[in-house]
């Protein structure tokens, strides 16, 4: 009998050890399946947002779009509008606009300032250079 209950005291002992083991084996599961969770809830909120992002997204493209096509449409009424300018204008306004540009070239409206003469070569020296400097910046050429 003492035997026996040797035999059975040493069967629960490797049952209970089996079971902590399994104990301790759950414990851990349970915590990775946590992890796991929250890592799940994490990823649906982010998921969430981006849902949202994308949303936000495609209704400013869809309003860029329908501001394009507004856009195309004034295009297409102001080409209509000036093809309906008659050419003898075009032409005036063209050569008005090549004439002041010509002037400008030969010199004729070259030179600016009071005194007629061009702030570019009024002066000499270290003044001279800077008001040429300046002349320059504003296109001006000598007659």
């Amino acid at each position: 009998m003492k035997r026996e209950l040797r035999a059975l005291d040493a069967e629960v002992m490797q049952l209970e050890h089996r079971a902590a083991a399994s104990h301790t084996e759950l414990e851990t599961l349970a915590a990775e399946l946590r992890a796991g969770e929250q890592a799940q809830e994490e990823l649906t909120a982010q998921q969430r947002e981006a849902e949202r992002t994308l949303f936000a997204t495609k209704h400013r493209h869809e309003q860029s779009q329908s501001e394009l096509a507004r856009l195309g449409l004034d295009l297409t009424v102001c080409q209509g509008e000036l093809a309906r300018v008659p050419p003898r204008n075009r032409i005036r306004t063209a050569a008005r606009g090549t004439g002041k540009a010509a002037a400008r070239s030969s010199g004729k409206i070259a030179h600016r300032g009071g005194s007629g003469k061009c702030p570019a070569h009024r002066g000499s020296g270290a003044i001279a250079r800077r008001r040429a400097g300046r002349a320059r910046r504003t296109l001006c050429r000598k007659g």
